[in-house]
């Protein structure tokens, strides 16, 4: 997300309004992070996967098989795979080879070596934090040699969805399995999850319903503060401070009272209905002009 926004930035093609929703997309993803245990809806996804795929009629065993990953549910799979008889191999990263611990009867290849080991796969199962694809379909389509079965667990993606318009290729996402996989507990956590999004979008069109009265925002805040700095004067000339001091006094206290101000306009923005804080604003303008 970050990168996006820093190359939106660049183009000239990100503005306040565009600041302001990716704010509130990473607000909300950070609580849900905080707040909702979402995680533990994963290992389910698999074992929903081995079920589903064998009552498909597919099997696995002698089965020459691919995981992508070697984290929790990568790990997880290949266990499951050699259960069911398959020959599993798992990708490492080339900087943590020999520190990676994989499944028992396992064998590894380097992440950058995936394609070498693919044109003979029957399944090959990707589930890595990657915010890129581990199979694009560029890649799919230049080792694909017969009829293989992708299944990708990741979220966001790591596989194309474009594959599936390949021949002899049959993708399943995570999806094809999670609904089935949650318990209650997970789908409460689904509905606070979505709750906290519901509450940020919330937010956001609130603010921008009074986008455009921002700037009467800002002005009213200078003049607000403005007005508290000449009633303190009196006081802080009577303070044993030298000049510089006194400045340095006089500009805190200026950026306090604006401070002061902003929360109370953004607040009164936040809580009231639009037509009611527009006339909230009315009624301070007229105060102060």
């Amino acid at each position: 997300m970050g990168d996006a926004l820093a190359f939106s930035r660049k183009n000239y093609a990100a503005d306040h309004v565009l600041e302001t929703l990716f704010r509130q997309a990473v607000t909300a993803g950070k609580k849900i992070k905080t707040d909702v245990a979402l995680s533990s809806a994963d290992s389910s996804v698999v074992h929903v996967m081995i079920r589903d795929l064998s009552r498909a009629g597919m099997s696995f065993s002698g089965k020459t098989c691919l995981v992508i990953g070697n984290g929790a549910m990568g790990k997880l799979a290949a266990v499951l795979l050699r259960e069911q008889g398959a020959d599993v191999t798992m990708t490492v990263r080339q900087y943590r080879r020999g520190i990676v611990d994989i499944p028992a009867d396992c064998g590894r290849i380097d992440y950058g070596r995936r394609m070498e080991i693919f044109p003979q796969c029957d399944y090959v199962v990707s589930a890595t934090a990657s915010p890129y694809y581990t199979l694009s379909l560029d890649l799919v389509e230049r080792a694909v040699r017969k009829p293989v079965v992708l299944v990708d667990l990741a979220v966001p993606r790591d596989i194309d969805p474009a594959v599936r318009l390949l021949p002899d290729v049959t993708l399943f996402d995570v999806d094809s399995f999670r609904k089935e996989a949650h318990s209650e507990a997970q789908l409460q956590a689904i509905r606070e999850a979505e709750g906290i999004i519901a509450e940020q979008m919330e937010h956001f069109f609130i603010w921008y319903g009074c986008v455009d009265v921002i700037p009467l925002i800002q002005d009213l805040k200078q003049e607000m503060a403005g007005d508290l700095c000449p009633r303190l004067s009196g006081e802080i000339r009577g303070l044993p401070l030298e000049e510089s001091e006194r400045r340095q006094l006089e500009s805190e206290i200026e950026t306090a009272a604006q401070r002061a101000a902003n929360r109370l306009l953004f607040g009164l923005r936040d809580e009231l209905d639009p037509q009611t804080f527009r006339e909230c604003l009315a009624g301070i303008e007229k105060v102060y002009r």
